[in-house]
């Protein structure tokens, strides 16, 4: 039964490869536009390569208050970062880094994978 929260995330891993890139085209992420969707929209997801999920991240948990700017910056314009970032949200710089993602722009992935 627990499983069947999974089901969502799996759609999400259909759309992966979109978060570095975006075409512009009618159904390109406009990060002023809020999606609705089962993710909050302010709240910093990491997606984990192991599991094959996006996670709410635990600290911090909300991107819109993030200290490294490269992060916060590029979250809010794009709705996804690769990096690490301390607990603190501070950067760490790139090597291994995580993907991640605002919730607003996991609602907009599930939005466009459910017209496509």
């Amino acid at each position: 039964m627990k499983y069947l929260a999974l089901i969502p995330l799996f759609l999400l891993l259909m759309t992966i490869p979109s978060l570095a890139t975006d075409d512009g085209g009618d159904d390109a992420y406009i990060s002023t536009t809020p999606y609705p969707g089962i993710y909050q929209a302010d709240r910093l997801y990491q997606y984990d390569d192991r599991e094959q999920i996006w996670y709410g991240a635990k600290r911090p948990k909300l991107w819109t208050t993030l200290p490294c700017d490269q992060a916060r910056t590029t979250l809010r314009e794009r709705g996804s970062w690769t990096g690490n970032l301390s607990d603190s949200g501070q950067c760490l710089g790139d090597a291994e880094a995580p993907t991640w993602a605002s919730g607003n722009y996991l609602n907009y992935l599930t939005e466009k994978n459910d017209r496509d």
